[in-house]
């Protein structure tokens, strides 16, 4: 940001005019919309087509119908709402639809402001608004208004950044789309490719294998080891990096710049290898507990996992992984873990060992791995691009705008 000679840091290709700064208030008129009353959601019903309720709670849209709601009704092509909350954020949307509980920034002169020019600018200033003190944080209308906005005063150069913000918001839900997609696909996949209790054959398998599937311990095919216990004296710069929960997103596994290093002196397990799988045995929030991944990218004698975590060694490590996704490794959690109120929740150690799964033979389970592994793959990546592209549309919220 420059805000001595009002211009941003990054512009496009021949613009270089100062910017105009004002209050957002001389600008824009900003009216609030009460909440809709219980009478009014009552009325709405079949025969008025799709209608928007403004702002949404959800990730969804509330699609609803109605009859008589011309009094309620905003059919303006474009239209900003702010939210109540610190949770409700900045929304632009296209009508037509209801506004309910919220702030609507109504109107101001289109020809000198773009509408999707403000839209982000608020986007970018909007946490601006509300107080940290309040338990309920809301923002008032003059707190709106006496925000400093600042914008070119060509319009072009404002469509221009729009235009590219635009094109990053469409690749971001493009991505979000298809890693959202591809995890319902393997949702799918793992209740029909895993058998449940009452069964001894998976509901789809790949052409070739018919014979049922086979008891066994984990222990009986795979090898459990517990994490290093370190003293903060072993602590190091550089050294031998130990894997913590936070080495697993989701199911995937990553190396993190924040992780950390011991003396190769307190090393007393073996280190970890590619293909491996860590598992969080103990953690002070039980939704994390048992989560997994198979460790990956790392170098020969350089990593172990820490006191609170599992590794497993076994033959088959991507079709163990994804098994440990299917229905008995999440009803073997539900049962065992230990913890809550407040208390760090635990695995045992010989609870996961003892714990009872069904497996085909080796070479269906080097198939049914590789696919999962393909997918994970895909979905990973498409999770990752989702996330660098939001790191860069933020970038360029505070590059391109002031």
């Amino acid at each position: 940001m420059n805000q001595k000679s009002l211009k941003p840091l990054i512009r496009f290709k021949g613009f270089t005019e100062t910017w105009k700064e004002r209050k957002l208030g001389d600008s824009v008129i900003l009216n609030r919309f009460p909440q809709i009353s219980a009478e009014d959601l009552a009325a709405l019903n079949t025969g008025h087509g799709d209608v928007t309720l403004l702002p949404s709670s959800r990730n969804y849209d509330w699609k609803c119908d109605s009859k008589n709601i011309d009094q309620l009704l905003i059919n303006d092509a474009e239209i900003i709402t702010v939210g109540r909350a610190r949770n409700a954020n900045t929304k632009y949307s296209e009508g037509p639809f209801i506004a309910s509980q919220s702030h609507i920034i109504e109107s101001f002169d289109k020809s000198k402001l773009n509408v999707k020019f403000l839209y982000y600018f608020i986007s970018l200033h909007e946490k601006g608004f509300y107080s940290a003190e309040s338990t309920y944080p809301m923002f008032t209308k003059m707190d709106f208004d006496d925000l400093r906005l600042k914008h070119p005063k060509d319009v072009r150069e404002q469509e221009n950044i729009t235009q590219l913000l635009d094109f990053i918001d469409s690749l971001i839900t493009l991505y979000q789309r298809k890693y959202e997609s591809l995890s319902n696909i393997k949702k799918a996949l793992l209740e029909k490719m895993f058998p449940n209790d009452s069964q001894a054959k998976p509901e789809i398998r790949f052409k070739g294998f018919t014979k049922s599937w086979e008891q066994c311990k984990f222990s009986d095919i795979a090898d459990l080891k517990r994490g290093l216990t370190y003293n903060p004296i072993n602590l190091r710069n550089i050294g031998v990096r130990v894997l913590r929960s936070s080495n697993i997103n989701g199911e995937y596994f990553r190396l993190n710049d924040d992780d950390v290093f011991v003396s190769e002196e307190c090393i007393n397990i073996p280190f970890l290898k590619n293909g491996d799988i860590l598992i969080t045995a103990a953690n002070g929030s039980s939704r994390l507990i048992g989560k997994h991944a198979i460790v990956s990218g790392i170098r020969d004698n350089s990593t172990v996992h820490g006191g609170f975590m599992f590794a497993v060694t076994t033959r088959n490590s991507a079709f163990l992984n994804a098994s440990m996704s299917s229905l008995w490794y999440r009803r073997f959690i539900e049962l065992y873990v230990a913890g809550g109120n407040g208390a760090i929740g635990n695995i045992s150690k010989s609870d996961l060992g003892d714990a009872v799964l069904l497996i085909p033979n080796d070479k269906e389970q080097k198939r049914i791995g590789k696919m999962f592994e393909q997918l994970d793959s895909l979905i990973n990546l498409y999770h990752c691009k989702y996330e660098k592209l939001k790191i860069i549309k933020q970038s360029l919220l505070e590059k391109m705008l002031i």
